[in-house]
């Protein structure tokens, strides 16, 4: 999904506006949200962060947390991928689980970039919504990183 107005609910992530901007371009990329880094940043100069929120109808008995099982599967094909952490959250009163996993990896031209993933699955009868917030960085700054990470795991939905 692509805009906002579609959503039943509010989709939001915390995101500092000093080093990052939206993208009004987001839906033009097939996201929901998009923020790039602010050119004056040289250190940002490098990376984003995307938000996309899918919607989908399952059939009853299927396990959706289930859905979270390749997870991780995609970024630890990417080249150089080290894996700094990938940890599978719960089921709670809000979500029908999550997943966070973090690393870095080596881009075409050899450069190494962090990479925060989150997702995050809610169920509501036979809707099930993930929302997916993806954040990369070439910085190497353990607080842009670590503020980075912060962002990613900030995104929630409010149905």
């Amino acid at each position: 999904m692509t805009d906002s107005d579609t959503i039943p609910g509010k989709v939001q992530v915390s995101v500092d506006p000093r080093p990052w901007r939206a993208d009004p371009d987001a839906a033009t990329m097939g996201t929901l949200m998009q923020y790039d880094p602010r050119p004056r940043l040289r250190s940002h100069a490098r990376g984003g962060l995307t938000v996309a929120f899918t919607r989908f109808i399952v059939d009853a008995g299927i396990d959706v947390n289930d859905l979270l099982d390749d997870a991780f599967t995609d970024a630890r094909r990417r080249p150089g991928w080290t894996e700094l952490s990938a940890v599978r959250g719960p089921i709670t009163d809000r979500t029908a689980g999550s997943t966070r996993q973090i690393g870095t990896y080596l881009d075409s031209s050899g450069d190494r970039y962090f990479s925060a993933t989150r997702h995050v699955l809610y169920q509501r009868a036979n809707v099930v919504s993930l929302l997916d917030c993806s954040g990369w960085t070439a910085s190497e700054d353990d607080r842009e990183r670590s503020a980075l990470t912060e962002m990613v795991e900030s995104a929630w939905f409010e149905d």
